[in-house]
């Protein structure tokens, strides 16, 4: 049975602890489009996931286990499970009027 891959959250906190408190710093840093660190948390992104893994100093096959084959070459094409839907976010309404 394979590992689960590290949640977005602890992929994060692993970073700040680093010294690298928000994912945008590290895309402006190495020159990527804005959001494609964050994207690689959550999706399939070679280069978030190849430099996440190197800030991290952990191996990439590590951190996305089912993105990877256990001698840490990227699987392709990527499992379907490997793209985790983007949460939707809706606007609640009051059942009465203030």
């Amino acid at each position: 049975m394979r590992n689960t891959n590290w949640k977005a959250r602890k992929i994060k906190y692993e970073l700040s602890l680093k010294g690298w408190p928000f994912m945008t710093d590290i895309d402006r840093r190495f020159d990527l489009p804005i959001g494609t660190s964050n994207n690689a948390t959550l999706r399939p992104d070679p280069r978030g996931e190849r430099l996440i893994a190197d800030l991290l100093q952990v191996p990439a096959h590590v951190i996305w286990p089912s993105r990877y084959d256990a001698v840490g070459n990227r699987l392709k094409p990527q499992p379907t499970a490997s793209y985790t839907p983007t949460p939707v976010r809706r606007q609640c309404q009051k059942s009465e009027a203030a």
